[in-house]
């Protein structure tokens, strides 16, 4: 079980410590309307990776009913490749796609969590990161519903503390924020997320083709 949520929260760590429209919106609120604004905010966009948890970890529990885990882990490592790959390249459209303007620096709260809510939901990398996780966790941890549980919460955690990092720091994270660093960042995530991929991909398939 601590293995779990050890796995869980250092890959939390890693798939949120990248360049997303999420991760401007959060630094400008910060720095224009304060730390209050951009946890309005944050709060929005954790329901939302809370509800694509439960979709993802009930989705897989019912999918491992039905077909064979190693499938399934081989499904999970091609997605966390492709999101890798996503990262590694970089998509400059995706960095500007969401902006501070006049109008969210005077919303509510609320509306400010409603709002992280809905572009984390129809971001569609939100869904491939949930997706992938919870299958590769069920044919990691052998269906194990209370490791995978433990994990994907882990993953929550990774998630909140740095959102909390990137809100608090958020004057300090602006000075050193260029185009350079940021692809250079982007790189290294993509590249450690390909391999992971690779690696649980392969380990799946070799474990197949031991089964037939």
């Amino acid at each position: 079980m601590y293995q779990a949520i050890q796995d869980g929260i250092l890959i939390g760590l890693l798939l949120n410590f990248s360049f997303g429209p999420i991760f401007f919106l959060l630094i400008e609120l910060s720095i224009k309307r304060g730390y209050a604004a951009a946890l309005a905010l944050d709060i929005g966009v954790f329901s939302s990776d809370i509800m694509y948890m439960l979709v993802a970890y009930f989705g897989a529990d019912y999918f491992k009913k039905y077909f064979n885990t190693n499938y399934i882990g081989i499904i999970g490592g091609a997605l966390i490749i492709s999101f890798g790959i996503t990262k590694f390249l970089g998509n400059e459209k995706e960095k500007k796609a969401v902006e501070v303007d006049k109008n969210t620096l005077e919303e509510s709260y609320t509306t400010l969590a409603l709002k992280g809510f809905f572009i984390n939901t129809f971001n569609p990398n939100v869904f491939i990161i949930w997706f992938a996780q919870a299958n590769l966790s069920f044919n990691k941890y052998q269906g194990d519903t209370n490791k995978v549980f433990s994990y994907l919460i882990a993953i929550l955690l990774g998630f909140a503390v740095i959102d909390l990092v990137k809100i608090y720091s958020a004057y300090k994270i602006r000075d050193y924020l260029n185009d350079t660093i940021m692809q250079k960042i982007n790189k290294v995530v993509g590249i450690i997320l390909i391999g992971i991929g690779v690696y649980l991909a392969l380990s799946s398939f070799n474990e197949l083709h031991t089964n037939l």
